[in-house]
């Protein structure tokens, strides 16, 4: 009888967490979305520019590559977003929304470790959401963002971000795959909902280098 319980016990146990994976879409969804993802391999500029376009992620107004000899310099104050990683001495998340004013005063970010962005979208409002949860890194500047990407053209996006109401920094990388697809369809949408392609700069830089 002992056996017989204890048969049925196990049984109750394993419906159990069955049904808490059934229920639980978002822990579903997270592991299979994070089967999807790939080993990081380096990228040169076609193979990124041949994704954007398969993906049609052609929207953005520069691509840069993070040099791989900027990697700790992305974890480090001035430049870091998470504050509670940076606290810890850990490193950022290679998959970043950081937003711009015109002025290249911080107004609101996002990253992977915050929780899935189709429950935490800032971009879900024209000025967006704000999550106070989120350790956001409120004393970014856009003119902090030029030191990591090693580009010649620094007057030239300052001129630019002066121009736009926002500036979009997108940090993501391939092998994510659907962490970082995630980020460009939401700012997609967003700017086609709100009409605010001409009043938006746009900067992606691919992070699939800096795990070398």
């Amino acid at each position: 009888m002992q056996t017989k319980n204890t048969f049925l016990n196990l049984n109750k146990w394993i419906c159990i967490i069955v049904c808490a994976f059934i229920f639980e879409s978002c822990t579903v969804a997270s592991f299979v979305r994070y089967m999807g993802t790939t080993e990081p391999i380096q990228k040169n500029e076609d193979e990124i520019y041949n994704y954007l376009k398969e993906e049609d992620f052609l929207f953005y107004d520069y691509s840069f590559i993070l040099p791989k000899h900027k990697r700790d310099t992305f974890s480090l104050t001035p430049h870091h977003l998470d504050v509670w990683k940076y606290e810890r001495k850990l490193e950022q998340s290679p998959i970043q929304l950081r937003i711009y004013d015109s002025v290249g005063n911080f107004v609101n970010g996002y990253c992977q470790c915050y929780g899935e962005m189709k429950i935490v979208n800032i971009l879900s409002k024209k000025d967006f959401k704000f999550f106070p949860q989120f350790p956001n890194n409120y004393d970014l500047k856009f003119s902090d963002e030029l030191v990591l990407w090693d580009v010649p053209s620094n007057e030239q996006l300052l001129f630019e971000n002066s121009n736009k109401k926002y500036t979009f920094v997108i940090y993501w990388n391939i092998w994510s795959n659907y962490y970082s697809k995630i980020i460009f369809k939401k700012l997609k949408k967003y700017l086609k909902k709100y009409d605010m392609q001409d009043d938006a700069l746009i900067i992606i830089v691919n992070t699939d280098n800096i795990s070398f």
